[in-house]
This record gives C-alpha cells, structure tokens and sequence, in this order.
C-alpha cells in the first residue's frame, strides 16, 4: 500500500478518535477490577499483577515499535495495534480467568502498537506547537478514559459488564478497518536528513526515561486504584454516603481530560516546564490529603486534583522528547510508560495484601 500523507483535515482526525478509543483500553482494569475480583476470586496483590500483565505486553511491542513501523508502516502497524485491542476486549468479556488474563497481555500488545507511533506522529505534523497538539492528541484520550467507567456503570448490573467490554470490543474493531485504509507517511518517524535531534545524550535520555516511567505508574497506580478504594470506603462508611465507586475514576480520567484540553488550547512554549512542576506539586499534595484525612470526603476533590495536576506531565515531556530525539529513539522510550504502569499499581497492590 502506498503511504502517501493523508491530509491533517483527515489525517489527524481520524488519529485523535482512534486515541480517545485507545483511553478505554489503556485503563480498562480499573473500572472492571471490583468486577474481576469477585469473579476471579483475586487477592489484591492478584488484582495488582494484571495491571503488570498487561503493561508488560505493551512494553515489549512499544520497545520494538520502532522497528516494526519500519517493516510494516504506520498505517500497518496502527491497524494492528487496534485489531489486537478489540480481541483482548473480546477475551476479557468471554473467557474465564485464564483466558481473561491472556487477553489482557493481547490489549496490552496493541496498545504498544498504537501509543508511541500515535503520539510521534502527532509531534512530528506539528513540531513548533508539540506539547499543545500532544495535549490535544491526550484530551481525546483522557475524554476515553473518563467515559469508561462511565460505560462500566450504565451497563452494570444489568446487562453486564461483558456487555460493556464487547461493545468497545466492536468499536476497536471498526477503528482497526478504517485504519488500515490511511495513508500515513512512512518518513514522518524517520529522522530527517540533517536534522537537529542527531545530538542527543544518554544523561538526557536517562531523565526523559525516569520522568515517563514515574508519571506513567503513578497514572496508572491511582487510576487503577480509585474506584476499588471507593468501593471500600463506601462499603465501610457509616456516614450514610452512598455513591457508584466508578464515579470516582470518572472524576479523575475527567480532570486529567480537562487539564489536557488547557495544555491544547492555552500552553505556550515558553510556560510548559513551570505548568509540569506545578501539577506534580499539585499532586503530592493531594495524595498527602488523601492519606491523612480519613473517610470518603476528600476523595473525589482529591481525583479531580489529581487528574489536573498530572495532565500536563504527558505532553510536555513527549514534545520535549519529540524536539531532541530521533523517533527510532523516542518511540522505544515512550515505552517506558508501560514499564511504570506495570511496576506501580502491582505494587500498591502488593503493598496492599501484606498491610
């Protein structure tokens, strides 16, 4: 197939709804975890292992996604990584436990097809205002990831969860055919010949890999985490509070969404480092608030803080990644995302048994 650019009118368009579909996939466990545990019988250093099962599938695809873009082409490997989201949605709603836990290294797969060559796609159309259009790019995910638990909620408990998990099974598949109809250049993760990201360092390197790994696993860790968290302070409280545990997910993917759509629309190059060191001092100050004061009250102000103050870490970082080094390089280090959503809910939940 010739991969002659297609359009921004339709070329980007296409990229940011593939990437709002791809919130649902990334953080399916978390909505589903209360779901999964009292079907499967989990333990929570149990629960917490999936969230390593399926970051470890899509870490090994995101560390190789340089060279398979190279073999198959962005069109290819996009259509791919979509494909293989929809079969692991499909084996997490049908299979048992064994099955289940296969197809979430299955999702896990493709999303290391789509999320590194996604974003350096995106980067690269627009080089002098990368962190905006990746804070775009992300809105549309964060917008996935805030309507997923939502979708968890409306179906559950009547049809099912099951339910929930085939229909976005069927819309990924959708995706995966018009997909593989586009045309994305295949130079556009090549480096340009002559290009300035040709002297990047590996103490540079070393940082961007600590930044993305720590954001990615705190992410992912309070994500994963809120709404079986929620359940449980509900359960327990005897305050009389009653609310749907999933709302709290929602709150958080929807502040992230929210910040995300203010780093698209108002972050000038000049503000993106000082915008990333206020929103993780927003952050641990949250999470400190969450442990010290006790019962349900400060979770859902604390989610929304959360989510704002994590949302432009993402997109400053992956243009600044973007500007010194090469894709051959970045697309891997974008992989190490996964490496931290991997490690960290595990080891809440690993924390969490023995405590």
């Amino acid at each position: 197939m010739s991969e002659s650019s297609d359009s921004h009118s339709s070329g980007r368009p296409l990229l940011f709804t593939g990437f709002l579909l791809t919130g649902f996939v990334t953080t399916v466990l978390g909505p589903v975890l209360p779901w999964l545990v009292a079907r499967w019988h989990l333990s929570d250093a149990a629960a917490g292992a999936l969230f390593t099962i399926q970051f470890t599938g899509s870490i090994v695809a995101g560390a190789l996604s340089g060279l398979i873009v190279a073999r198959l082409g962005a069109t290819a490997t996009l259509s791919t990584g979509y494909v293989l989201m929809s079969a692991g949605f499909a084996g997490l709603a049908l299979g048992g436990r064994v099955t289940g836990t296969l197809a979430i290294a299955v999702a896990g797969i493709g999303i290391g097809f789509v999320v590194p060559a996604t974003n350096m796609i995106v980067a690269r159309l627009t080089p002098h205002r990368a962190a905006s259009a990746l804070g775009a790019l992300n809105f549309c995910w964060g917008i996935g990831a805030a309507t997923w638990p939502m979708v968890v909620a409306w179906f559950n408990p009547v049809p099912g969860v099951r339910v929930a998990l085939l229909l976005v099974s069927s819309l990924l598949g959708a995706m995966a055919v018009r997909m593989a109809w586009a045309h994305f250049p295949l130079h556009i993760l090549r480096p340009a010949a002559g290009s300035a990201p040709g002297t990047w360092s590996w103490g540079r390197l070393a940082i961007f890999g600590v930044c993305i790994t720590l954001y990615s696993g705190v992410e992912s860790a309070f994500g994963g985490w809120i709404a079986e968290y929620t359940r449980r302070l509900t359960f327990d409280s005897s305050t009389g509070i009653s609310m749907r545990w999933e709302t709290a997910a929602s709150v958080f993917w929807g502040g992230l969404a929210a910040g995300r759509g203010l780093v698209a629309v108002g972050l000038a190059p000049r503000f993106e480092n000082a915008a990333l060191f206020a929103g993780l001092a927003l952050v641990g100050t949250a999470i400190t608030t969450l442990l010290v004061v006790a019962g349900l009250s400060p979770v859902f102000a604390v989610a929304v803080a959360c989510g704002l103050g994590l949302a432009p870490s993402f997109p400053v970082t992956m243009a600044a990644l973007s500007r010194e080094v090469p894709p051959n390089v970045a697309q891997p280090m974008i992989a190490l995302g996964s490496l931290g959503a991997a490690l960290v809910p595990w080891l809440v939940g690993a924390i969490s048994s023995r405590t």
